[in-house]
């Protein structure tokens, strides 16, 4: 048998109670479309400035135009403050000091 646990509260959820989010972001234009100004930038400058950022982090650049999917388990509690406030926006900001 299978337990989950809610991936906000970390409450156990049992598989009655348990609802997922399923999340995608995705840019909402074509990436491949080439514009006028797609033509008119100095391409090979960009890459090679690429290859530079490459060589001295190590680290290749993420591709922002790749869609990406998120999924998460809520128990009910959960599932009702995501329902009402997806994005968090009434959710108490953490207060930040100076470090004086």
């Amino acid at each position: 048998m299978r337990h989950f646990t809610c991936d906000f509260c970390s409450c156990p959820v049992g598989n009655r109670d348990r609802f997922i989010v399923s999340i995608e972001v995705r840019p909402d234009f074509d990436p491949d479309e080439l514009t006028e100004a797609d033509l008119d930038s100095d391409n090979l400058e960009q890459v090679a400035k690429l290859i530079r950022e490459m060589d001295e982090t190590g680290v290749e650049p993420e591709d922002e135009s790749k869609p990406e999917q998120f999924s998460f388990d809520l128990c009910q509690t959960c599932r009702t403050r995501f329902v009402r406030d997806p994005l968090g926006r009434d959710q108490p900001r953490p207060v930040r000091f100076s470090n004086n």
